[in-house]
């Protein structure tokens, strides 16, 4: 819980900067593209943070990743119900355009980096 409610906080964050400050300008794809640095950083710090303050042992740091992956669908496709008013095939549908696979991509980062850090 305290990896997904860290980085999804910083996602939160940046996310409303993304999308009020940088999307009307360079559009979605490349909007995300700039925060994406941002993010992967945001998932190497909580996941460092993460894994010595809880003395997380290294055979349970990918099912670490992977529970805070799935909160992270969960909280993802909720929020895009509520605020995009997109339902759950269109949310899923997203994922096959440029914009939705690289969020993929940084989601699977998310979910990998407790079992890679150090």
């Amino acid at each position: 819980m305290a990896y997904f409610a860290a980085v999804f906080a910083m996602g939160f964050v940046l996310g409303v900067g993304r999308e009020l400050v940088v999307r009307p300008r360079l559009g979605n794809l490349a909007s995300i593209m700039v925060e994406a640095p941002a993010m992967m950083l945001a998932c190497w710090a909580a996941a460092r943070w993460v894994v010595r303050r809880f003395a997380v042992p290294v055979e349970a740091r990918l099912r670490l990743g992977l529970v805070a992956f799935g909160l992270l669908m969960v909280a993802e496709l909720l929020g895009s119900m509520g605020l995009r008013g997109m339902g759950p095939g269109e949310w899923v549908g997203h994922f096959a355009t440029p914009a939705g696979l690289l969020s993929l991509g940084l989601f699977v980062i998310f979910a990998a980096m407790p079992r890679v850090v150090r």
